[in-house]
């Protein structure tokens, strides 16, 4: 049994002395009717946190397929992800507090335009994509004399980050950005721009 210890504080029971939050393991033996604790993971150090922390409630805990152990760290808003040997594999800080955490395999589809910003260089164009939280996306750069009849440069760019970086060694005039997915569908189209000056 997994049992997830905010730490105590706030509680004006007698006997709880407040403590650092912790996850504890224990082994139950129904016969018996007894528990054992065989591991305990605190907050502070081996749990992500730079220092013990004390939420003042809620929380959570969940041994993962590969031993790890996924923490919610209550209203103090830090998730981690801890290795069985203790250290924090994955820490995520929260603006506020994170009852229970999970993964989930999510996908980023919007449904809107990607973005695009460009500027002129000496021999070139540099170019930054954005598809608003797309991430199985590639870009590839459309360019041309006449913003009606723009033509694909070639080169597909897989997303990476926030914004994707396209870069051109001539000058066109105008420039789009398509969004494509893994099969080469458009997904969307940015608005067309021209690349003259800076």
């Amino acid at each position: 049994m997994t049992l997830f210890d905010n730490g105590g504080r706030g509680n004006t029971e007698r006997g709880c002395p407040s403590h650092a939050a912790r996850v504890m393991r224990f082994r139950l033996d129904h016969k018996r009717k007894k528990a054992r604790l065989v591991a305990s993971l605190t907050s502070g150090g081996s749990g992500g946190a730079a220092k013990p922390l004390l939420p003042v409630g809620f929380g959570s805990a969940s041994m993962q397929a590969g031993g790890n152990m996924l923490v919610a760290w209550g209203t103090s808003g830090l998730v981690t992800d801890v290795r069985p040997d203790g250290r924090a594999q994955f820490t995520l800080n929260l603006p506020n507090a994170s009852y229970r955490a999970a993964y989930s395999r999510w996908v980023g589809r919007p449904g809107s335009r990607p973005l695009l910003a460009a500027r002129r260089r000496r021999g070139g164009i540099d170019a930054w994509a954005s598809g608003n939280g797309a991430t199985e996306i590639a870009h590839c750069l459309l360019t041309g004399a006449d913003p009606g009849r723009l033509r694909p440069t070639g080169a597909l760019v897989r997303f990476a980050d926030l914004e994707t970086r396209l870069r051109l060694s001539r000058s066109p005039r105008f420039v789009a950005v398509q969004a494509l997915d893994a099969r080469g569908r458009e997904l969307g189209r940015s608005r067309t721009r021209s690349a003259a000056g800076r």
